[in-house]
């Protein structure tokens, strides 16, 4: 069963074996000796020989080809931001709830796959966004309702399907969608439209465009922002940490040259879900 990522990602803000990446990378690989807790801020300084990352295993952002290699939008952004910068990169798959001590203790250098706002910009200093997560609909294949917005669930009563505690939940009440069915994961709302139960699910459309790879008989519609914007996503380094400087730059670089699409794309990304040009961080986190 599959958790709502954002759910997750709004609750904890992101994302224990660990795994150095370089020539091979795997999950359950000789565990890397944690770094020494940090009582101060970094000081200025050479660049470290290797960053820590961690990151929750979770598609597409980071998980296990089927060669038992770690990959993902997260883990091969920040291989590309490490290649730029010449430091080595070490991946730390760790669970939810332990990413933001693992930042604050300096176990963690950084983490990836974090939302942008208020709340997580009050103890982590943040790049420019990664990415942007818009919301999209699975449907029947030829989507006999016409449904491409939370308008046309409104307009023709349609039966919604989406994940308890997700960002839809708030939006699709806010577009005065009534009786939306809830359910625990991903795979269960696609599940609900497969078996007439619902005749449309929603969710973000990075994951639900992953889901609907190894699912039969439903299209994904064109994403779109829902009433309140969508969230931007980006990676956090402690307070006054100095190589959040470096990864900004490189990271918005990716962008501009159309590196980071490239990388991007294999795990099902779009332009869509490029941030819009005024990328800086400290707009989205007045959200």
């Amino acid at each position: 069963m599959r958790v709502s990522r954002r759910g997750l990602f709004r609750t904890v803000s992101l994302f224990g074996a660990a795994a150095l990446t370089g020539c091979t990378t795997r999950l359950g690989g000789t565990p890397v000796a944690a770094t020494t807790p940090r009582s101060e801020p970094p000081s200025e300084g050479p660049r470290p020989d290797a960053v820590t990352l961690g990151v929750a295993a979770y598609r597409p952002y980071a998980f296990e080809d089927d060669s038992g290699e770690l990959t993902g939008e997260v883990v091969e952004v920040v291989r590309a931001i490490c290649d730029k910068l010449g430091t080595a990169l070490r991946v730390q798959v760790t669970p939810y709830e332990a990413l933001l001590p693992g930042v604050e203790a300096g176990h963690l250098d950084v983490v990836g796959g974090l939302s942008i706002r208020a709340g997580n910009c009050t103890t982590l200093d943040f790049t420019v966004p990664d990415h942007v997560s818009l919301t999209a609909l699975a449907v029947p294949q030829g989507n006999p309702k016409g449904i491409t917005t939370f308008t046309e669930v409104v307009s023709t009563g349609a039966r919604l399907a989406i994940v308890a505690n997700s960002l839809e939940v708030t939006t699709a009440d806010a577009a005065g969608v009534t009786g939306a069915q809830t359910y625990p994961s991903g795979d269960e709302i696609l599940r609900a439209v497969t078996e007439g139960k619902a005749d449309c699910a929603a969710y973000d459309d990075i994951t639900l465009r992953d889901l609907l790879t190894s699912t039969d008989g439903l299209e994904l519609r064109p994403p779109f922002e829902p009433a309140g914007g969508s969230p931007r996503y980006g990676f956090g380094f402690r307070k006054g940490d100095e190589l959040r400087d470096d990864f900004d730059e490189a990271l918005a670089e990716l962008h501009d040259s159309g590196e980071w699409l490239r990388i991007a794309a294999p795990f099902g990304f779009t332009e869509s879900n490029i941030p819009d040009t005024d990328r800086v961080s400290d707009k989205a986190c007045e959200r």
